[in-house]
């Protein structure tokens, strides 16, 4: 069953979320948060889809697929849609004890490739703590259900890897992400949390 409430304000489209019955995993919600609070920023900052495509060097359509989720936005989309707006994003990391160590300061992006550097440090992160905790990567692999040789290639970088991917690493080594998020006060609408009794999650649509 669909429980649908949808948003109006004078100075935005309708903004609509769907909740639904079926649990949408961490690393989607995290996604869709982010997309979520770019697109209000959007709106509430006046910069049309065009003029934003016309920005990030891209066209009005993709901007349009990539705020109704037409398609899972990789790392490096969300953080050009970033700049684009002008805002900054904070990046992904583990969680600290110490709340103050979770503090991220704003960076201005002179390049493209802040994204990049952002995954490069959550992967040597993710790998520090598996070293720290005296985990190899066999074991790691087998909590996983995967192979020693797609975490030893995960580690060195071989390929970049997917947010997905990144936060089954650390619900391997039994860590907490801070998710990556958009560093601007702009309205948020927070998701649903997973209940101990039952499940939830949400789809975002646009009109």
């Amino acid at each position: 069953m669909k429980k649908q409430r949808t948003f109006f304000n004078e100075d935005w489209e309708d903004f609509e979320l769907e909740f639904i019955d079926s649990y949408i995993p961490l690393w989607e919600q995290n996604i869709i948060q982010v997309v979520s609070d770019l697109f209000v920023h959007r709106i509430k900052t006046g910069v049309s889809q065009a003029e934003l495509a016309k920005r990030i060097k891209t066209t009005q359509s993709v901007i349009t697929r990539f705020e109704r989720m037409g398609r899972t936005p990789t790392l490096e989309f969300i953080y050009r849609v970033a700049k684009g707006l002008d805002v900054n994003i904070k990046p992904l990391s583990i969680k600290k004890n110490n709340s103050l160590d979770s503090l991220v300061v704003p960076r201005n992006y002179d390049d493209d490739q802040q994204w990049k550097r952002d995954v490069i440090s959550i992967v040597e992160e993710l790998k520090e703590h598996r070293i720290k905790e005296n985990i190899t990567q066999a074991e790691l692999a087998e909590r996983m259900d995967t192979t020693q040789s797609v975490i030893a290639r995960f580690e060195r970088m071989g390929r970049m890897p997917t947010v997905e991917f990144i936060y089954r690493v650390a619900e391997g080594l039994n860590v907490e992400l801070e998710p990556i998020s958009v560093l601007k006060s702009v309205p948020s609408f927070p998701l649903p949390r997973k209940q101990k009794d039952g499940q939830s999650g949400y789809a975002l649509m646009s009109n």
